[in-house]
């Protein structure tokens, strides 16, 4: 209903921040954590976000504070929690989480878990992140992770030319031979709160999908454009995609189709925000 545009997306997520406060089954809960994350971070504008921040991340912080939960539910809270916690006192819970200062009952998690909150606390900015990211770094047991970590850590760094040398690289070949790592690298740069800075990346990223076909694996243009074009839900992004559609009337047709699966939500979201 919401992305037919029967229902508002701030209506809907009031409804799901309603279920996030009483859902007892974790399968369920899932389910309404994950659509109550698409709708905050796809289709409301970044005013309309930031009106809602405080409610999203008290109600999520209450409940995953309860002693009952079991942990399944625990791990449900903290993810969605992790994901959308950029306020500053959701940043310092987050890194009192991952510095062990505090424990939250019932919550088991992994080193996995711990390192990917590190980037986290980098993508939102943390006054720490350098200091954290090197330390969540070197504590990475496997050397192929570890490996992984040290590729993406320019993509979250605070440093707006640091994330553009990471995307000059990725133009070359040998850079993306790790394409998993690449994809999660341009999710960091292609973030919500990085997009004012990382959308003049845009065009060429439209513009290298050819380039990406050839050179890599068959999902691989797919993911790519998930990654940048597929991230997007803003006026100048839509703009930029209706303009390389324009200037590129001979742009195969199988990555034209993928493209515009990809962008569907960059349509949709468009509308929704207008009419928001």
């Amino acid at each position: 209903n919401v992305l037919t545009g029967n229902i508002k997306p701030k209506n809907a997520l009031a409804v799901y921040l309603d279920g996030i406060s009483s859902e007892p089954e974790e399968l369920v809960l899932g389910s309404i954590c994950g659509y109550a994350s698409s709708l905050f971070w796809n289709y409301l504008s970044p005013e309309g976000r930031e009106a809602r921040l405080a409610d999203f991340e008290n109600i999520v912080k209450q409940r995953l504070l309860k002693i009952s939960d079991s942990s399944g539910i625990k791990k449900t809270l903290f993810y969605l929690f992790e994901g959308i916690a950029y306020s500053e006192s959701g940043r310092e819970m987050l890194y009192d989480i991952w510095s062990k200062k505090i424990e939250v009952s019932n919550l088991k998690l992994n080193e996995n878990d711990y390192t990917g909150l590190a980037f986290t606390l980098a993508l939102f900015e943390h006054e720490k992140a350098d200091a954290i990211l090197e330390t969540a770094i070197e504590g990475v047991s496997n050397p192929d992770r570890k490996l992984r970590a040290a590729f993406l850590a320019p993509s979250v760094s605070n440093d707006g030319r640091i994330r553009d040398a990471f995307m000059d690289r990725l133009w070359k070949a040998e850079h993306r031979e790790k394409e998993s790592w690449v994809v999660s690298g341009l999710h960091n740069i292609h973030h919500p709160l990085r997009q004012a800075s990382s959308i003049k990346h845009l065009k060429k990223s439209l513009e290298f999908t050819e380039e990406i076909q050839l050179t890599g694996d068959i999902f691989f243009p797919k993911n790519w454009l998930s990654a940048t074009i597929g991230m997007y839900s803003s006026k100048d992004a839509f703009y930029i995609l209706e303009t390389f559609l324009k200037e590129n009337p001979d742009f195969p047709v199988v990555l034209k189709n993928k493209l515009l699966q990809t962008a569907d939500k960059l349509y949709r979201a468009k509308h929704m925000i207008e009419n928001n």
